[in-house]
């Protein structure tokens, strides 16, 4: 795993980047025609992909080393729901959409931007999984002594054997299975959710059959 310096380094270029790109989307440096606003917003939406690899590899790498830190706050589901507003634009661009369905009444007491992280990685993956002109959803629901209930569901016509669904959380999952690298996030992806979600005293989990993969966190209420 690269090491803090070394992810620091890759962070600031990475945030030159995003920031001229932004520039020239908010029309701050000319008007621009339906071609190059297209490519900018590719662009963009990579970069919003490659800063999330990276971070998840921090958190990672912190956690392995006994250094992570878990802040919590207490904080309203819904204020979480503006951190994925570029997966539904990359969803939109591939012909796809997002359901979400999260009560605005709803609090966790939580590290806010950890379960923010894990909440792009699931919802990105998901995305990913789901057909072209198909639907990606996310529900969060109390379920009062448990907490939380965080559902992310895509309805591709893949799934996870069931023989390996006890595996998916460990470190070297995807690259023992190139063959279901499709359906596993990239980067440090599901191995970095459980880290992040069991450091908040959370449980994650997966249920996958044809047609339907589910993957859900526990999280305590605020």
């Amino acid at each position: 795993m690269f090491d803090d310096q070394i992810l620091h380094d890759l962070k600031n270029p990475l945030a030159g980047i995003t920031g001229s790109v932004g520039l020239f989307l908010e029309g701050l440096l000319g008007p621009l025609d339906e071609d190059q606003k297209k490519q900018l917003e590719n662009i963009e939406l990579s970069a919003k992909k490659l800063t999330l690899f990276l971070k998840e590899l921090s958190v990672v790498g912190c956690a392995e080393n006994g250094q992570l830190t878990v802040g919590k706050t207490a904080f309203r589901a819904a204020e979480l729901v503006p951190e994925l507003d570029w997966i539904k634009r990359l969803a939109a661009k591939e012909e796809k959409s997002i359901a979400l369905g999260i009560d605005e009444k709803l609090s966790l007491s939580a590290d806010r931007e950890l379960t923010a992280l894990v909440l792009q990685d699931l919802l990105h993956n998901a995305v990913r999984q789901t057909e072209r002109g198909g639907r990606a959803g996310l529900t969060v629901t109390d379920k009062k002594k448990d907490g939380l209930l965080f559902e992310l569901v895509s309805n591709g016509s893949s799934s996870f054997p069931s023989e390996q669904l006890a595996h998916v959380f460990e470190k070297d999952f995807r690259t023992k299975h190139q063959e279901l690298k499709m359906m596993t996030s990239p980067g440090a992806g599901f191995y970095f959710c459980k880290l992040a979600v069991e450091a908040q005293g959370g449980q994650i989990g997966i249920e996958s059959r044809p047609g339907l993969t589910r993957l859900f966190f526990r999280l305590p209420a605020g």
